[in-house]
């Protein structure tokens, strides 16, 4: 019995650090030819099988006495519980069947961008963010992630027009929240790849003043080199 559990927890281990070191190209590897991995199923014209698989499915759904919309919603929530466990390969599952009950659903989007940023796929993940914030504009905390999937793409293509359009999707999100820590740090980043120093430190206060919470040492210390510390106003 103790040989048994010990089994699963080092299977479990090693799920979770295949999933945390994945990149986009070894999940396309490691799920070849099976299209519930991809986003929105790869996009990919499905069988008459899978067509009528999908069709039980929705049908399942509405017969327990929900719209699709409502099921989306708990579908979502599901692959929003795995992400956060870590779990994508659950969560890729789950956020595909809500977004085959509703496609226009914001949570099931945001979950494939947040997936594929995890797995390296900046373009792709700004894509699937972008189109989420599109039906939901209310939703500004997404703002934080596309403008994140923009360094992250910067630091791997070294364009600096995404420093530009991460850094203005920044301040359209501290425009409506000001004193979101996160964003104020992330903005300090972007003005720092900027080689605006000035404008870095400037956010670094702005973060400090309300708790400073995300700040890291040792971007400070980066920024030090660059330009001493300035007196905050």
């Amino acid at each position: 019995m103790m040989k048994k559990v010990f089994l699963l927890f080092f299977v479990c281990i090693s799920i979770n650090m295949i999933a945390q070191n994945a990149t986009w190209s070894s999940w396309l590897a490691a799920h070849e030819g099976k299209i519930n991995y991809l986003p929105e199923y790869g996009q990919q014209k499905k069988t008459d099988q899978e067509i009528e698989i999908d069709n039980k499915f929705i049908k399942a759904i509405t017969d327990l006495g929900y719209t699709k919309e409502k099921g989306s919603e708990i579908f979502s929530g599901k692959g929003w519980t795995f992400l956060r466990q870590g779990d994508l390969e659950s969560a890729m599952l789950r956020f595909n069947q809500s977004w085959l009950l509703d496609s226009t659903n914001v949570n099931a989007l945001w979950g494939y961008g947040a997936i594929l940023g995890k797995l390296q796929n900046p373009t792709e993940a700004i894509k699937y963010l972008n189109r989420a914030y599109s039906y939901d504009s209310n939703t500004i905390r997404l703002l934080i992630d596309i403008s994140a999937s923009h360094l992250v793409r910067y630091n791997i293509e070294k364009n600096t027009s995404d420093l530009d359009q991460g850094l203005s999707t920044l301040l359209r999100y501290l425009e409506k929240d000001g004193e979101n820590e996160e964003a104020l740090y992330k903005t300090a980043i972007f003005y720092f790849h900027m080689e605006d120093y000035k404008s870095s430190w400037e956010y670094i206060h702005k973060c400090e003043e309300v708790g400073g919470g995300p700040i890291k040492k040792r971007f400070i210390k980066s920024l030090k080199k660059k330009m001493r510390k300035p007196k905050a106003k």
